[in-house]
């Protein structure tokens, strides 16, 4: 029972992270009842790493401007459970939010050493490469991504952004077109970000356009977009030269917080990078105590 509540927690964290549309409930809602779901668990027994993993990540969401108590309760997770490679890829995801990369690498190939085919972990690691523009070393590790997961659409995503922003159009092409091929048909917007990005760089402004105007339509709340896809999107805009399009999006992408302020230093939005709106943006969220 107690590990049924974990993982239903988690699932409501995931539905929030990943932006995933629930018809009858709200973000705010999922998060309380995922925190309802590991308080129950958590009483009946406070020694499970899989709650106080769910715990934790559903507290990135509860305190997104500081990530109050984020960082103890995966700690816990992670001494409770030393074999728990789940738990040891998000602890590496927060702590890489927080620009603690040694840190979270040192999670991340703890995660590795468990379950070395970890595709998700993988892809993690080189984006972990691409955000301090190690371009190298984050094209072979989202290729060991995907040769341990052929299908990870994800990954393919990350391919080709890498790709592109290495100047290779060509197989940036191929990789948008497989990380298209394999999404679920309501996820496709990295794919379709790429794509426009793709698109543009080949000189057909006018379908990459619009096809992030029907990305943007098919969120489902395009005046508040989540995560995922208000980042892929505006990623596509700043991409395609629409700045004002792509700051709006950003500047109502929710929740605001570290997450936010962590992606937006992709080299993705390198185009807008020197645009007043997101160098305000960018110091309202950093972190305390974050200097770069």
């Amino acid at each position: 029972f107690v590990r049924a509540m974990a993982r239903i927690g988690l699932a409501y964290a995931l539905f929030v992270d990943w932006g995933w549309p629930y018809p009858t409930l709200s973000p705010d809602s999922l998060l309380e009842r995922g925190f309802a779901a590991t308080d129950r668990a958590l009483r009946l027994d406070s020694t499970s790493a899989d709650v106080w993993m769910a715990r934790a990540f559903l507290l990135e969401y509860r305190n997104p401007r500081n990530f109050d108590g984020v960082l103890p309760a995966f700690e816990r997770a992670v001494a409770l459970d030393p074999r728990n490679a789940e738990a040891y890829h998000q602890y590496g995801g927060s702590l890489n939010y927080l620009h603690q990369y040694d840190a979270a690498l040192r999670a991340y190939r703890r995660a590795l050493a468990l379950e070395p085919e970890r595709a998700i972990t993988l892809e993690n690691i080189s984006f972990v490469h691409l955000q301090r523009r190690e371009y190298e070393d984050a094209a072979r590790l989202i290729d060991s991504a995907i040769a341990a997961e052929p299908s990870a659409y994800y990954a393919y995503a990350g391919q080709g952004w890498i790709r592109l922003l290495r100047g290779d159009l060509t197989g940036a092409r191929g990789s948008a077109e497989s990380a298209l091929r394999f999404s679920p048909p309501d996820y496709t917007f990295q794919g379709e970000a790429l794509m426009a990005a793709v698109e543009a760089r080949a000189g057909d402004t006018v379908a990459a356009r619009a096809r992030l105007d029907r990305l943007m339509r098919g969120l489902s709340d395009p005046d508040r977009p989540g995560l995922s896809g208000g980042l892929n999107a505006a990623m596509g805009y700043a991409q395609i030269g629409v700045r004002d399009r792509a700051l709006d999006i950003i500047e109502h992408v929710t929740p605001r917080g570290i997450a936010l302020w962590y992606w937006l230093q992709a080299p993705q939005f390198d185009p807008i990078r020197d645009d007043p709106r997101l160098q305000r943006l960018l110091a309202e969220l950093r972190p305390l105590g974050v200097t770069r």
